[in-house]
């Protein structure tokens, strides 16, 4: 029956025999996106997502100078273009048309990377492809008109709030919307201030009748669509991120009722779907850059590997880029505040670039972190959950870990290295301080009324949190920590290696030697004796000189 929906759609080896596929039944979902498809102007949902701008006075820039371009390119150009126009007299249903507007947005002609067909909704998109060549490309420039235009503040999806919603699927779908933006109509009185001029051929201006790329409320508008039409099931069984989604079951036979539903609702109001996109009844998806399954989450295998591949970078920028890839993995990654340091620091203020050794050696230790990343757990919501901290004077760790029975699995893995004056904190503010970026990390899960346990290293924190007058520093940590419901639990570091490791990573011999600065804090007198109680080695020499064991 999957046949039917062309090779292009995936299938899962070991699913249940497929009968009653929604696939077939709502079939007219799928294809690519033409002239007849997505939101009518005419009908009632597509005047609700129109783009309506507050521009005074109008925009107008002037067509920039092709003489570099190719005549070829530009002729290719009109070639592509003409085949989304229709004639003047008919633009219902047109993405673009010929324009008499007084309004003119900027068009120029870069050399970039492509890899495809020019797409109109990717008209100001450069794509880079599967063999890195170099061409010509035209990028439509939008900046003035976004700034007299009224602003959609719709929030966006929030990505890791989507990916800790599947706890417990057991079947995946990922759908992909054909040209999502251009399903989107621009009312007619607001299509002239999307008009542009094809350098080198002024003669011919042209305006968009349909929402794409560049426009400043383009993504706000597509998620309240996407919002309006699927709310009610939206983090139940469906996740959206703008025109990906992602229908996850605990069942083959939820599974087929779920999506029926979602296809139903594309359906009603003329939403089309990309086959070529589309993963169906599968135990393993790719989504949002994340390889989701039954046993948890993992990176995208394909990332990996161009973040494996990754050249050495030669200036500020490619640093930048590269722990711009590797950091949206860093809750994977055990220790990354402290391997990343060698680059981090790289990207100081007023710093020049110097590739040495430390730089070298975080970069091929953060490649191997990410060949060699774990798989982490779905948070269940129902299991107990554990902060495991710890500190260091490079920087700050904490795990967040969930127990089932006997059993103990890894959610999330954060750290952050220390700035100048963090440096100079005494041992147990810096422990403190651990705690309370642990805590503040993870509040999206222990946040509230739910009770957690916090594990740390550090035996001065158990009676100093339960102190009655914190003081300085200390105080202030206390307090931001007060509207949580935890216990502290002490364990030696050697017990407690995950946060140990995510604070103290080893770094290389060559790394010049840091001056250990030792800072006093005022504490109690009343507590001082207590706090010696408490450490072994004075709670011997005091007893000891008592004359009585400190057992005894």
């Amino acid at each position: 029956m999957l046949a039917a929906m062309g090779s292009a759609v995936q299938k899962e080896e070991d699913s249940p025999e497929r009968t009653g596929n929604p696939m077939i039944e709502t079939a007219v979902t799928f294809g690519e996106f033409d002239e007849d498809d997505g939101l009518d102007d005419k009908d009632e949902i597509g005047k609700s997502y129109w783009l309506f701008a507050d521009a005074t006075p109008r925009c107008f820039q002037d067509p920039t100078r092709s003489c570099t371009a190719p005549p070829a390119f530009i002729t290719s150009i009109l070639v592509t273009l003409s085949q989304c126009m229709i004639r003047r007299d008919d633009t219902a249903r047109a993405p673009l048309v010929n324009s008499n507007a007084r309004w003119m947005n900027g068009l120029s002609l870069e050399r970039s990377f492509r890899a495809r067909a020019l797409e109109l909704e990717h008209f100001s998109v450069p794509k880079k492809g599967p063999n890195g060549e170099k061409i010509w490309r035209p990028v439509l420039d939008m900046r003035k008109l976004n700034l007299v235009s009224k602003k959609d503040r719709f929030p966006m999806p929030n990505c890791q709030e989507l990916l800790d919603s599947l706890h417990g699927a057991q079947w995946f779908t990922c759908l992909d919307l054909a040209q999502g933006y251009l399903q989107i109509p621009i009312a007619e009185e607001d299509r002239e201030k999307t008009a542009f001029v094809l350098p080198g051929r002024r003669g011919i201006q042209l305006m968009f009748t349909r929402m794409i790329f560049g426009l400043t409320s383009a993504p706000a508008t597509f998620c309240r669509l996407m919002h309006d039409l699927f709310k009610d099931v939206l983090l139940d069984f469906l996740l959206i991120y703008i025109d990906d989604l992602n229908v996850h079951s605990r069942t083959w036979e939820e599974h087929l009722k779920h999506l029926e539903i979602v296809l139903a609702r594309l359906e009603s109001v003329g939403l089309k779907l990309k086959p070529s996109k589309t993963a169906w009844g599968m135990t393993s998806v790719k989504f949002l850059g994340h390889l989701v399954s039954r046993a948890g989450l993992s990176p995208d295998p394909e990332r990996v590997r161009a973040i494996e591949q990754y050249p050495t970078p030669t200036d500020l920028s490619a640093v930048r880029t590269f722990l711009g890839k590797v950091s949206y993995y860093r809750r994977f990654i055990l220790g990354f505040s402290a391997i990343a340091k060698g680059l981090t620091i790289l990207t100081e203020k007023d710093r020049p670039f110097v590739w040495e050794f430390e730089q070298a050696e975080a970069f091929r230790n953060l490649k191997k972190a990410m060949v060699s990343h774990p798989i982490l757990q779905h948070f269940n919501p129902d299991l107990d959950c554990e902060i495991h901290t710890d500190a260091s004077t490079k920087g700050v760790g904490a795990v967040l870990i969930q127990k089932n029975g006997d059993s103990e699995h890894v959610v999330a893995y954060a750290s952050k290295g220390l700035n100048k004056s963090q440096r100079n904190y005494a041992a147990t503010q810096l422990e403190l301080l651990a705690v309370v970026f642990g805590v503040e990390k993870f509040d999206c899960y222990v946040g509230g009324d739910r009770h957690f346990v916090v594990v740390t290293d550090h035996s001065a924190l158990v009676p100093l949190l339960k102190t009655k007058f914190p003081v300085g520093r200390l105080a202030r940590f206390v307090f931001r920590l007060q509207h949580y419901h935890f216990t502290v639990i002490y364990r030696p570091g050697i017990q407690n290696g995950l946060a140990d490791a995510l604070s103290r990573y080893p770094c290389s011999d060559l790394v010049c030697p840091e001056q250990t600065v030792f800072t006093a804090f005022l504490v109690p007198k009343l507590d001082i004796p207590e706090h010696q109680r408490e450490d072994p080695f004075l709670r011997a020499i005091i007893f000891d000189s008592r004359g009585r064991h400190p057992n005894g």
